[in-house]
């Protein structure tokens, strides 16, 4: 999530968001809200990733939230009682 807190007469602001610890997916979903529109949270296109992270603009007093997926599909796993004999 990116807080942009410049004031609404202010120039977008662009800005690289780094990533480390995971693989994440080649693109994010993004949702806004701003004053573009004060009554609801607006999805944006999404947002290309590579595993270093990315650039984005941000509008003036707004709030942006990225849900990245990661890219690397959990293995899935049963785990089964030991049975000792």
């Amino acid at each position: 999530m990116v807080i942009n807190k410049a004031p609404a007469v202010s120039a977008a602001l662009t800005s690289t968001v780094s990533l480390a610890g995971f693989t994440p997916a080649a693109a994010a979903s993004v949702y806004r809200y701003s004053a573009a529109d004060l009554h609801a949270i607006v999805p944006q296109p999404d947002q290309p990733v590579t595993a270093s992270g990315f650039t984005a603009t941000f509008p003036p007093a707004s709030i942006t939230l990225f849900v990245i997926p990661t890219g690397t599909p959990l293995t899935p796993r049963a785990y089964l009682p030991s049975l000792n004999h």
